[in-house]
């Protein structure tokens, strides 16, 4: 019966992340083979998501940190932005794990990582980063907000709300998901799945 349960719940999941795929082919012309990420801010978690041949997948899922202040758009606000993204800019390609990135370019230093649930150090822009433009009224500054997911250096905090308004990834993660969205992949963003 665990496993009745496993396979009902992952069947619920697959349903609702297939809902957000729906939408995003409607709106946004999504095309077969497009691969898509779903981040769900209740669970902290993102989904890479595609469908070919009329066959939905979830790809992979990754724990993820969005921010402590809460969802919003508001300019100087902290808030990660809700609703849909397109990627604008990819930084990182080659870049060893934990290089840091300022202002969208590698700094080609690298910086040691903290797995403490309290690190009170500055958060970084590590390993890869993938800038955001918001594609609905409401985000349409999340390109002047500077919203990026990217690797980072306080890798005890992933899993639990804890950013400046990014979508912070472990480093380790990153890499495989940089290399399967391309410049124009849909990011929905939602406060739950429901």
């Amino acid at each position: 019966s665990q496993a009745n349960a496993q396979d009902a719940s992952k069947d619920s999941l697959q349903s609702r992340l297939y809902s957000h795929y729906v939408d995003l082919k409607t709106r946004f012309g999504v095309e077969d083979r497009e691969h898509a990420l779903i981040v769900d801010g209740e669970c902290q978690k993102a989904y890479l998501i595609c469908e070919e041949d009329s066959v939905f997948e979830i790809v992979d899922s990754y724990e993820v940190s969005t921010v402590k202040n809460g969802f919003g758009d508001q300019r100087l606000s902290y808030k990660t932005p809700l609703g849909v993204h397109q990627i604008e800019a990819k930084n990182g390609s080659g870049a060893m794990t934990r290089t840091i990135f300022r202002y969208g370019a590698s700094t080609g230093r690298v910086v040691k990582i903290s797995d403490r649930d309290n690190d009170d150090r500055v958060g970084l822009l590590l390993t890869r980063i993938m800038r955001l433009k918001g594609r609905e009224p409401q985000n349409s500054n999340s390109h002047l907000r500077g919203i990026f997911i990217h690797g980072t250096n306080r890798e005890g905090s992933i899993g639990k709300p804890d950013s400046g308004g990014c979508v912070r990834m472990r480093n380790e993660d990153i890499i495989p998901l940089y290399s399967f969205l391309n410049i124009g992949s849909y990011v929905k963003i939602v406060d739950k799945l429901n």
